[in-house]
């Protein structure tokens, strides 16, 4: 199987650099026009079926990278849940008891109304286990998932142990990689904006 996965187009809180789980927050009208062109240049291979989380920036980028292309919603491959800390920046909770706390404790301490990052890794595992057996079982074997950094960092660090820092996977908003899995095992074949190294 081929797998495009790919990070949403840009936002306003990715701009300000806000904490941006389950906000459904729009991709930017110049972001958008700069999907239409990647989807134009001819740099990513054709997909028989385009996932998405079912948020609004993911739905966008799947709709422009993809036009036409069969689409379906997998909302455990959502962003992390950042529950009270949502849409605020690091400077806005900074002097927060509780974020502070959360930052201390960030793998096992939920956030408030939120999920921890051991929760977090769990619920990708598990989305993308029931994501690629739906595939298996439909005979797809070349497909995209637009998704978003956390999602993908988790994936490409399970992929490709030991090969950078977890938080180093995450691509810019709108590129991704490009992998190829054979016998269950992933190969790394390009980058489409993203660091390969």
């Amino acid at each position: 199987m081929e797998l495009l996965l790919i990070r949403h187009g840009l936002t306003r809180a990715n701009l300000e650099r806000r904490f941006c789980g389950r906000t459904d927050w729009p991709v930017l009208p110049d972001a958008l026009l700069s999907l239409d062109q990647l989807s134009l240049s001819g740099v990513m291979p054709p997909v028989q079926v385009v996932c998405h989380t079912g948020l609004l920036r993911t739905i966008q980028t799947a709709e422009h990278l993809f036009p036409g292309k069969p689409q379906q919603a997998a909302p455990s491959l959502a962003e992390f849940n950042f529950g009270d800390f949502e849409a605020q920046t690091h400077e806005d909770l900074q002097e927060n008891p509780a974020y502070i706390r959360w930052l201390a404790e960030f793998e096992t301490l939920a956030c408030p109304n939120g999920e921890s990052q051991t929760g977090f890794v769990a619920r990708v595992r598990q989305g993308w286990l029931e994501l690629a057996s739906g595939w298996t079982e439909r005979s797809i074997e070349k497909a995209a998932l637009v998704t978003h950094g956390g999602v993908i960092a988790v994936l490409m660090n399970d992929w490709f142990p030991g090969d950078r820092d977890l938080l180093d996977w995450q691509p810019a908003c709108g590129t991704g990689y490009w992998i190829s899995f054979s016998a269950g095992h992933p190969k790394l074949v390009e980058s489409f904006g993203a660091r390969m190294t």
